[in-house]
């Protein structure tokens, strides 16, 4: 009896989740939770993406002490 009913109030309270955060309802609530995790969402994929880029450019990168770095002529103008 207590497993039952446990599994009935999850697949309850997970119908009503599903059915209230709908994208086609015009109200203020469901505009306003759909706006927040629309900004996390590309906050977190750009998060991501720059995790990627930073570590591929770690991978990429070789250091070779024994090369002899380049200079740049410094050009020195008095006024």
């Amino acid at each position: 009896m207590k497993t039952s009913f446990k599994t009935i109030l999850s697949l309850l309270i997970a119908t009503i989740l599903v059915v209230s955060c709908s994208r086609k309802k015009d109200k203020f609530i469901n505009r306003n939770f759909h706006a927040v995790t629309a900004e996390f969402n590309s906050l977190y994929n750009g998060y991501n993406a720059l995790e990627e880029g930073r570590i591929s450019l770690n991978d990429a990168y070789f250091d070779n002490y024994w090369d002899v770095l380049p200079i740049e002529r410094m050009q020195i103008s008095e006024e």
